[in-house]
């Protein structure tokens, strides 16, 4: 058997060397770069809209059991982009303060085709509407075929943030002193939407929207109802000053979403809208998440879900006596949005959706009254759009 060599005083005394050798340069080099010279500038942030643009293989832990990408996966690369974006105009400014921005909602998002494994995944973010407290990104996004390298839109949808100064020691617990007003304006065309209004307008909708969001979660009593997710937020949920990303409550939303519309139907089903979702409050790291999801509507080939979130404030970041956690949890209303999913066939057709009854442990009237004034109100804006679009190309 070969005999393995022992360590000796010089090779010991050798490997010692050869490591304080790399400890000094290493020492050298962390110090140059924590000292640069000069900064480097990559790119100009000036640039109208700070537009992003990235891709991404979609790959099969994307997917749902029937090969479609999930929707919240999407939701969450929609997000992703528009953080970049927003946060770059934010900091476009000239007052010199560090700032990032933070998920306000979903006005709405379209998913007008599937996305499949082995497709490619483009999206397209810019800021397109700046008010006085918050700004507006749409973002749109392609499907490149793996093989052909045929590309079709998938979706589009429109995102607000708002502006938070930078704290590298957090954001604090409940007090919105670090909300700022001061944002950037942009100097881009203000292009109506699908439905003719623009940017004003959008922003003059949203706000009785998020009124409502309130007032229904003020209302809900959260005792009675048995949560579909529970997770605890952690780093890599968040930016780095520790607000968890709207991305990742917003694919938990649709997760929970997907959840009660595959027991009502018991078939393949897909996302193919949302509207009207609204972060009423920041989440942070080490809260812990409860996402809850109801059925509100049913049509022939629709459904309408509820979505609500609270979380629970494990333990405060600070105190101001002693800067140790504080125990003892705090939950807090987070979040709600309504999802529009249909249900799939094993030929990837709609089917018909079973109806929600009154026996049905989901059924409100009031609820199904609404959620069926919304779907009456869709129809009617698709109608709209599908005239306006016609009448253009009539122009042309």
């Amino acid at each position: 058997m070969e005999s393995i060599p022992q360590p000796t005083v010089r090779n010991c005394a050798g490997a010692v060397a050869v490591i304080a050798m790399g400890y000094i340069i290493y020492k050298k080099s962390s110090t140059k770069l924590r000292q640069p010279k000069k900064a480097v500038v990559v790119e100009d942030r000036n640039e109208e809209g700070s537009p992003v643009v990235f891709q991404r293989l979609m790959n099969p832990d994307d997917a749902n059991p029937a090969g479609n990408v999930h929707g919240g996966t999407i939701l969450k690369m929609i997000e992703d982009a528009g953080h970049i974006s927003a946060t770059r105009h934010c900091n476009s400014g000239d007052d010199g303060i560090q700032s990032l921005a933070l998920t306000a909602g979903a006005q709405h998002c379209t998913f007008q085709r599937p996305m499949h494994v082995g497709d490619v995944c483009k999206i397209q973010a810019s800021v397109t509407y700046v008010g006085e407290s918050s700004m507006e990104v749409t973002a749109r996004v392609w499907r490149e075929e793996g093989f052909s390298g045929h590309a079709e839109i998938t979706n589009e949808a429109k995102l607000w943030y708002v502006r938070a100064k930078y704290d590298p020691k957090g954001f604090g617990n409940g007090d919105r002193s670090w909300l700022l007003k001061n944002i950037p304006q942009v100097n881009v065309p203000d292009y109506p939407d699908s439905n003719g209004l623009g940017g004003q307008a959008r922003a003059a909708e949203i706000k009785p929207s998020i009124a409502d969001t309130r007032k229904k979660l003020e209302e809900i009593d959260w005792v009675s109802l048995v949560p579909v997710l529970q997770q605890m937020m952690l780093p890599s949920d968040a930016e780095k000053g520790g607000s968890v990303f709207g991305g990742v409550i917003m694919k938990l939303m649709d997760s929970a979403a997907g959840i009660a519309a595959v027991r009502h139907c018991a078939t393949n089903v897909v996302t193919v809208s949302l509207e009207a979702l609204h972060l009423v409050e920041m989440v942070q790291v080490g809260d812990l998440v409860q996402v809850y999801s109801r059925i509100v509507y049913t049509s022939a080939r629709s459904m309408e879900i509820e979505v609500l979130v609270s979380a629970e404030r494990t333990f405060s970041r600070r105190t101001s006596a002693t800067n140790m956690p504080q125990y003892g949890p705090k939950r807090f209303a987070a979040a709600r949005g309504l999802f529009t999913f249909v249900s799939l066939s094993s030929e990837g057709k709609t089917k018909e959706i079973p109806p929600l009854t009154k026996e049905h442990k989901d059924y409100d009237a009031a609820r199904f009254a609404e959620g069926k004034a919304r779907y009456e109100l869709r129809k009617k804006k698709r109608a709209e759009a599908v005239k306006r679009t016609s009448s253009q190309k009539n122009k042309e």
